[in-house]
C-alpha cells in the first residue's frame, strides 16, 4: 500500500484500519474467518452491505463497504486480484475496487485476457496504465517438469 492506494489478494475485511491490520499476527496456514481470511477471500458484491459468499469462505462487500472501507483508511482506492475477469480487469464500485487477474486463459479453458497495472509517481502526481494480454502458447514440457530441479532441492 502507498497513501493512496491498497494492494490486496482478495479484498477488505470489517472494523480493522489498515494499520491495526499490519499488526496482525500472520499465521503460516490462513485462518478460516477474520480479517486475514477476509484480505485473502472477500470479494466486491453488486449489492450493499456485507452479504454471504458463494465460495462458502469470507463475504462479499457492496460499494458502501468499499467506499466506507477507504474512507476510514484515507485511501483512494484498492487493487485486488482474486478473481478471473474475462477482459483481465474489471473497475467496480466508483472506480474505487479494480481486479486485476493475470491468468489469461486461465485453466486452459476460460478464453480471458489477461493483464497488469504499472504504477507511477510522476510530479507528485500519480498515473497508472493498465496493460492487457492473451495468452501464449504453454513450453512443449510435461507439467512441472520446470521445476524438478526446485524440488529435489527441497527434499
Amino acid at each position: 500500500m502507498n497513501k493512496h492506494t491498497l494492494v490486496v489478494h482478495g479484498g477488505i475485511w470489517k472494523d480493522l484500519t489498515i494499520d491495526e491490520f499490519r499488526k496482525l499476527s500472520r499465521p503460516y496456514n490462513p485462518p478460516q474467518s477474520g480479517p486475514i481470511c477476509d484480505a485473502l477471500w472477500s470479494d466486491p458484491g453488486d449489492t450493499n452491505g456485507y452479504n454471504d459468499s458463494p465460495r462458502g469462505t469470507s463475504f462479499k462487500f457492496g460499494k458502501d463497504c468499499t467506499k466506507e472501507f477507504c474512507d476510514r483508511n484515507k485511501i483512494k482506492r484498492i487493487i485486488r486480484s482474486h478473481e478471473m475477469k474475462m477482459d483481465g480487469y474489471e473497475e467496480i464500485h466508483d472506480k474505487l475496487c479494480t481486479t486485476v487477474f493475470s491468468a489469461p486463459n486461465y485453466c486452459d479453458q476460460m478464453k480471458n485476457k489477461g493483464a497488469f497495472i504499472i504504477m507511477t509517481w510522476k510530479n507528485d502526481t500519480f498515473e497508472e496504465v493498465i496493460k492487457k494480454f492473451e495468452e501464449v502458447p504453454h513450453p512443449n514440457k510435461k507439467c512441472m517438469q520446470y521445476a524438478s530441479g526446485l524440488m529435489n532441492g527441497l527434499m
